[in-house]
């Protein structure tokens, strides 16, 4: 990414808060107070408060009884009832923890509009790969407030935080940085299985890219070797005070 790029992630950042604020707090008001905790985040959220209270990950004793068989939850040492540990995947409430810590679960939908608007942003990145800078702002707002992504905002997404993390794999394979690239898309399939086969088609384009690289390395080696075999012959031929 160069300083090019920094004016529109700004403008991209700006118009998605302007957004995102008002239809969270729509959705606030209309839900009257109910939670953003939806389906599973509850028990990533319940991870995040296992970490910070007991220091550990058994989440036994930070959940009501109602929520503990709900298919949510693993086993954990011995087999125990009263040592559940999470079944998900914990490296978002891992990140996610400083804004808990600071916020409480406020800091969690805090958190999940900042993983968003990141997420927009390297969709827009992606795009000047391939087109120039307004069309990949456009394409990037478009995305990031008439899709589904609109209605993720007032939540506490873990599929949003993978697919930035697979996203940003897939960026830095374009820009031919692959170390980087390895890590985010391992990264990914830690924070979700599922994005496994997607890294695998990622993997294999990464394979093919440096085979190509290689190849055009070694075919520049070539003529370049050709060229000074091509000169050599030139001052053999004419004279080293001819040929210059």
């Amino acid at each position: 990414m160069t300083y090019r790029h920094v004016v529109p992630l700004l403008l991209i950042a700006l118009v998605l808060c302007l957004v995102y604020v008002p239809y969270i707090l729509s959705e606030y008001h209309e839900s009257k107070g109910h939670t953003f905790l939806k389906g599973d985040c509850y028990y990533y959220r319940a991870a995040i408060i296992s970490l910070l209270e007991d220091g550990d990950l058994i989440i036994s004793d930070n959940v009501p009884t109602n929520k503990l068989f709900k298919g949510q939850l693993a086993l954990g040492k011995d087999d125990r009832l009263d040592r559940l540990v999470p079944k998900h995947p914990v490296l978002m409430p891992l990140v996610s923890l400083p804004f808990y810590a600071a916020f409480g679960s406020i800091g969690l939908l805090i958190f999940n509009v900042v993983q968003l608007i990141a997420l927009i942003g390297v969709v827009y990145l992606i795009n000047t790969r391939f087109f120039d800078v307004t069309t990949s702002v456009a394409t990037a707002l478009l995305f990031g407030t008439a899709t589904l992504f609109l209605n993720y905002s007032y939540n506490y997404s873990p599929d949003v935080f993978s697919s930035l993390l697979l996203l940003t794999g897939v960026y830095f394979a374009l820009c031919r940085r692959h170390g980087l690239c390895a890590v985010f898309l391992g990264l990914s399939v830690f924070a979700k299985l599922t994005n496994l086969p997607l890294v695998g088609v990622v993997g294999l384009y990464v394979a093919f890219d440096i085979l190509r690289e290689s190849r055009d390395r070694e075919d520049q080696e070539n003529r370049d070797v050709d060229s000074d075999r091509e000169f050599l012959g030139l001052r053999h031929r004419f004279g080293p005070q001819v040929v210059q």
